[in-house]
C-alpha cells in the first residue's frame, strides 16, 4: 500500500505596496491643519462666545465627564461644568450654526457640598 502525502501549498506571500511620498500641502491641496481644542480656564466674570460645534463626554481622573465646544474667533475652545451643561440642557435641541456666550461667575457650593463651577449662558436671538 503506498501512501501519499498531502502538503498544503506555502502561503503566497503579501505583495509589498511601496507607500506613497507624502504630499505637499499648498492652499491648492485643500488641506487643512486639525488643532486640538483648547480648554478654557477663565477668572471669575470672563466670558468667551462662539459657535456651537459640539457636547462631548472625556475621561478625567474623576471619572467621566461632559465638555461643551465653541468655534470661537480665536479657535475651538473646550469648556466643563455641570452646571453649564444643565443650561444646555434647557435650550436643547441646539444646532451647530448657534451662536452661544458663556460666563464664569466662579465657584459656588453644591447641595452635596461640593465646589462646582457656575456659570450664565446666553443665546444669540436670530
Amino acid at each position: 500500500m503506498h501512501s501519499q502525502m498531502i502538503q498544503d501549498d506555502p502561503p503566497e506571500e503579501a505583495p509589498k505596496v511601496e507607500p506613497e511620498p507624502p504630499k505637499v500641502l499648498t492652499k491648492d491641496n485643500k488641506w487643512r491643519k486639525v488643532h486640538v481644542p483648547a480648554y478654557w480656564r477663565p477668572e471669575p466674570g470672563q466670558s468667551v462666545s462662539g459657535t456651537y460645534v459640539d457636547r462631548r463626554w472625556k475621561q478625567g481622573p474623576n471619572g467621566e465627564y461632559e465638555v461643551l465646544i465653541l468655534n470661537t474667533s480665536t479657535g475651538l475652545v473646550t469648556i466643563a461644568g455641570c452646571v453649564l451643561m444643565t443650561l444646555l440642557d434647557a435650550i436643547a435641541p441646539i444646532t451647530k450654526d448657534t451662536q452661544l456666550q458663556v460666563t464664569y461667575n466662579g465657584t459656588l457650593m453644591s447641595s452635596g457640598g461640593n465646589p462646582v463651577k457656575d456659570f450664565e449662558l446666553f443665546v444669540k436671538v436670530k
